[in-house]
């Protein structure tokens, strides 16, 4: 056979060149494919790095290695000036099984978690204030608990401008309120201790870090709203706890029953609701305003528990109470099954 013609040299050429290019191009594509699996796959192993360093490196988990009991002064400020102080302690058992209590001028609340189900009783009121929650929320952190099904990481970044540098995860709460959508965790890079805790509006700042059986234990948690500190825990006793200590779990007098929950709580929506009617009494006195209402949704859908948690007149809370009872949800959610979920409502009655 002869050597071949021009005519089959370039008739192969271009499809060697094309074939090849294929073959780039479709690496390249499979590339481009991965890359964001790869990308997630990475930030989501960081991220649990990153907290299970923490969970070893700090913590009083870290410090006691069992049982603890541990107890903060609180101090809530208003304004520029006044102060309220209390106390809050903590007799940690296992994940499920603890005692807490928490008490300030005008407002005490203790609960007890046995493994299936809390137990809370508030005094007072039902609802937490949301100065008293927010802050014991950070405080009872635990950074080796997985995050919830709703949660997912949408970033690590490094805080270079901190003292000392950090290492933060950036965390997107699904389905959630905007001003609940991000929330950030924030990790000492040399000693991997969490320092800081973003959520919405509010900040918290851990720092005064003490080195106790060579892990460290903050002894200073303050909490900001904007450049504002709003409170602060000081750390007053951290050591061993007794899990057998008699009365330790048991439930509280007149407590309140709530489903332990492993997973995220499905939402559950408003399905009916009842419009109020102005009462004609006070539409003549032009009384206006917002009722703000604690409820309990039970796993019916139902509300019950209600109490005015902020007043705008005897016979305004009267007719939102009355409206508020016949409200029907969907049930929230958790693995399948119905739970109770503590939640607030407002009227609004205008002119």
């Amino acid at each position: 056979m002869g050597p071949p013609s021009a005519a089959r040299l370039f008739d192969r050429t271009p499809r060697g060149i094309f074939s090849a290019m294929k073959m780039l191009l479709g690496f390249v594509l499979l590339t481009l494919l991965l890359t964001p699996l790869a990308s997630a796959d990475s930030k989501q192993e960081t991220a649990e790095r990153l907290l299970q360093r923490a969970a070893q490196a700090s913590g009083p988990r870290a410090v006691v290695k069992g049982p603890y009991l541990i107890e903060y002064k609180l101090t809530f400020y208003r304004g520029q000036s006044e102060r309220v102080q209390g106390t809050y302690s903590k007799a940690w058992i296992s994940r499920h099984s603890w005692r807490s209590e928490v008490s300030i001028p005008g407002f005490t609340a203790t609960e007890v978690s046995d493994g299936p189900s809390r137990w809370v009783v508030r005094k007072p009121h039902f609802f937490e204030p949301e100065m008293v929650s927010q802050l014991l929320a950070d405080l009872d952190f635990v950074p080796d608990v997985p995050l919830n099904s709703n949660e997912k990481i949408s970033k690590i970044r490094e805080d270079s401008h901190s003292s000392p540098r950090l290492q933060c995860i950036e965390i997107n709460r699904q389905n959630a309120p905007p001003s609940m959508k991000e929330r950030e965790l924030c990790f000492d890079e040399a000693s991997g201790a969490l320092v800081r805790i973003t959520d919405g509006g509010q900040r918290t700042e851990f720092s005064d870090f003490d080195t106790r059986n060579g892990v460290l234990i903050a002894r200073k948690a303050q909490q900001f709203s904007g450049k504002n500190l709003v409170a602060e825990a000081e750390l007053t006793t951290l050591g061993p706890q007794a899990a057998t200590a008699p009365g330790l779990l048991d439930h509280p007098e007149g407590a309140r029953r709530f489903s332990n929950c492993e997973s995220h709580i499905g939402e559950g929506r408003l399905v009916e609701r009842t419009a109020p009617v102005y009462p004609l009494a006070a539409r003549r006195t032009r009384q206006t305003g917002t009722v703000e209402i604690y409820a309990l949704i039970d796993i019916d859908g139902t509300l019950k528990d209600l109490e005015i948690v902020k007043s705008a007149s005897k016979l305004l809370d009267d007719a939102a109470l009355e409206a508020v009872r016949n409200w029907r949800y969907q049930p929230y959610i958790c693995g399948g099954n119905p739970v109770e979920v503590e939640t607030m409502v407002s009227v609004n009655f205008r002119l």
